[in-house]
């Protein structure tokens, strides 16, 4: 005898809950999304543009994905690239060289307190080598630098290690754009390799983008 198997039924009143909590679900889901803000800006000196600077947000809550992505220093036709790069604590760290001959580097801690504190030396001997060194899990943004050694000193990589998203290198237009924040107020933080620091606290209003432009005073 042929049975036909019969579809669960789901309780009214049981239904309509889900129904009530999707709904709920959702329109918070908006209501976020539409506080959501975006601050953008330039980074300036003497009114010109400031490129390969990291700008980063400080004090601010850790939001780290489940897998950071990991930033990748290459050395190709006999340079460090790129200049300046961010990574994200946890995450990776990939030493590549492109060229055909050995080139040995050194993987710096930079910290005011601390000075410069050597983490790693690697030897990349051929082509299409590869090393993954891991980053530290830190709570607070550090400055990595990435350094060629035997007669190649001169070239170097700074690297951001943040733990957060809100970090970014400005074009050569100085220009940057830091997205999906809250409302609130924030301490922007700029760095660069030659025009050292500067901060600017800022206020993010809901839903409404922020534009600002940070200065670096000229040196006498």
């Amino acid at each position: 005898m042929r049975t036909t198997k019969s579809l669960p039924i789901r309780e009214p009143d049981t239904f309509f809950r889900a129904v009530g909590t999707c709904a709920v679900g959702f329109l918070w889901w908006l209501a976020v999304g539409a506080q959501a803000g975006e601050l953008s800006g330039v980074v300036l000196r003497a009114g010109q543009p400031v490129g390969e600077a990291i700008v980063y947000l400080d004090a601010v809550a850790a939001r780290r994905t489940a897998a950071p992505l990991p930033a990748t220093v290459e050395f190709q036709q006999r340079r460090l690239q790129p200049r300046v790069l961010v990574g994200f604590c946890g995450g990776e760290l990939i030493l590549q060289n492109a060229d055909p001959l050995l080139h040995v580097v050194r993987v710096e801690s930079l910290s005011r307190s601390n000075g410069v504190t050597t983490l790693a030396r690697v030897a990349m001997p051929y082509a299409g080598f590869e090393k993954r060194l891991a980053l530290p899990d830190c709570r607070e943004p550090q400055l990595l630098r990435v350094v060629g050694e035997n007669g190649e000193e001169r070239q170097r990589s700074y690297l951001a290690v943040v733990p957060h998203p809100w970090a970014t290198v400005t074009g050569v237009d100085g220009r940057f754009v830091l997205g999906a924040l809250s409302p609130g107020r924030y301490r922007v933080c700029v760095w660069h390799e030659q025009h050292g620091v500067l901060a600017q606290e800022v206020k993010l209003s809901p839903g409404r983008p922020l534009t600002v432009a940070l200065q670096f005073r000229a040196k006498p």
